[in-house]
């Protein structure tokens, strides 16, 4: 049996609501952000800031991303595997994400949380973005690193300390 710590309690107690909510099929409707928006928010944005403008989280500076299911991927994932599969695998994922937020909380690295975001856009210093549509991840919840000088990289936490140094070496 793992040892559990209060940060890690508090992780299960999130994802017990988060399923509980997704039973009952309250959902909150999102509402589609148009571009000149987002392109009007980046223009008065200083770099290596981070802005979130209706269902898209913009990110132009070096930080962890967190993301998670919206309630539709999260029913489907549950039908698909069963409840008791299900339930042990948001145990083993808010296992990994309490050691991955305890580890980067150690290197200062800014950590992003993208709930209630359909997608993650990360700009780089040249200027080009990466989008990364989040109901098309294969993983449930997980972690992108990202620095403006290099491309956005989805990581496994399993091993994110072998992750951080790889990439922010």
């Amino acid at each position: 049996m793992r040892h559990f710590t209060i940060h890690s309690l508090k992780i299960i107690i999130i994802f017990s609501f988060t399923i509980i909510a997704c039973t009952n099929n309250n959902q909150a409707a999102h509402t589609d952000s148009d571009s000149s928006k987002v392109e009007t928010i980046q223009k008065y944005l200083p770099p290596n800031t981070t802005s979130a403008n209706g269902d898209t989280l913009i990110v132009y500076r070096k930080a962890a991303v967190f993301y998670e299911p919206d309630s539709s991927k999260i029913a489907k994932r549950r039908k698909a595997v069963g409840e008791d599969d299900f339930n042990a695998g948001v145990e083993d994922y808010a296992y990994y994400l309490n050691a991955a937020h305890d580890f980067l909380y150690g290197t200062k690295l800014t950590q992003l949380d993208a709930k209630d975001r359909q997608f993650i856009r990360f700009v780089s210093i040249n200027k080009s973005e990466q989008t990364v549509k989040i109901d098309t991840l294969s993983e449930l919840w997980g972690i992108y690193f990202f620095d403006p000088a290099q491309k956005a990289k989805q990581v496994d936490m399993t091993m994110i300390e072998e992750e951080y140094k790889s990439y922010f070496k």
